[in-house]
């Protein structure tokens, strides 16, 4: 049963969608928050001229290079890097980069059909986000068949990792060896390079699972269980837009209250939850102030969880 029109519901959707990306506080950049000093701006400049300007692609420079440029300079081709051979954990990190950059640049020559997707998810096949990747392709092309043949293939598998927290755990340990990067201000630096690309992986998911839905019960199944998926994710975006999702499904397709409002108040949990963090710790809005232990936490354990053992953490020391 459709709940409410079409035209209500892409307009509802649209303002989610904007209010989600306000979620990014805890995981990524938020409004407000601080930025890199020009030093640093500087100094990041500088290794990326350096390292392009050799043309190198050696496993001790290639990531850096390639984070570097798709965020100062998103539109350069980096043919000798997607031509070099890598170990599995930097070629994972670096086809996804690559396949960041795609989305905004098609005309790239590597760009071209689905190649970096497929690549990616015969490197990492037991993890969901490559299959999120090649959803994302079909829906681009128009493919709604083939995209939710590869939602159901994604769903097998048992990992969910966008590989933010790899990118941010690599980068804070490069970027802390420069004398620029005073203390721990390599964690904003390493945040928002390890951010471009995070929010379009999932961005597609809300509007296409709403339209679907409405007239698919095969599509409402999958999109309802691809949202307790992202809920497992390691990334606190992935859980909160999770939860979205089901808020939307369920709302656009239900006719039952307790259903819809039981998926409003899960959804806003994660809101509530966000209060609280900022309420308990000092560094929640400012990432050049989060500790060693909520880094290494949440590449392990998921920022959902690091984030609550800060919190368990700071109120054991208000309290001794």
């Amino acid at each position: 049963m459709i709940f409410s029109t079409t035209s209500r519901l892409v307009s509802r959707i649209t303002l989610r969608l904007f209010a989600l990306l306000t979620l990014l506080i805890g995981s990524t950049i938020a409004s407000g928050q601080p930025e890199l000093f020009a030093v640093e701006n500087s100094r990041s400049m500088q290794w990326l001229n350096n390292i392009q300007g050799l043309q190198s692609s050696s496993s001790d420079s290639a990531l850096l290079n390639v984070l570097l440029s798709i965020h100062y300079r998103p539109s350069y081709p980096l043919i000798s890097l997607y031509e070099a051979e890598y170990t599995e954990t930097q070629n994972r990190l670096i086809l996804s980069s690559f396949i960041y950059q795609c989305t905004n640049y098609p005309e790239i020559s590597y760009c071209e059909d689905a190649l970096l997707e497929s690549r990616l998810l015969e490197l990492d096949s037991d993890n969901f986000v490559p299959y999120l990747h090649l959803f994302n392709h079909y829906l681009a092309q128009g493919d709604v068949d083939s995209a939710l043949a590869i939602l159901k293939a994604g769903l097998k598998t048992e990992e969910t990792n966008d590989y933010y927290f790899e990118k941010v755990m690599y980068l804070r340990d490069e970027l802390s060896s420069s004398i620029e990067f005073v203390g721990s201000r390599a964690n904003l630096a390493a945040e928002i390079y390890s951010l471009n690309g995070l929010v379009q992986t999932y961005i597609s998911i809300i509007p296409i699972c709403v339209e679907q839905a409405t007239i698919s019960q095969e599509w409402r199944d999958v999109c309802l269980e691809l949202s307790l998926r992202l809920e497992q994710g390691i990334t606190f975006f992935s859980n909160v837009y999770g939860a979205a999702i089901r808020r939307d499904v369920v709302s656009a397709t239900s006719s039952d209250e307790i259903e819809i409002q039981a998926a409003v108040r899960h959804r806003r949990y994660y809101d509530e939850f966000r209060i609280s963090a900022r309420l308990n710790l000092s560094w929640w809005d400012d990432p050049a102030g989060r500790p060693n232990s909520f880094y290494g936490n949440a590449a392990v354990f998921g920022e959902l969880r690091a984030i609550e053992m800060e919190i368990e953490q700071a109120k054991k020391d208000r309290n001794e």
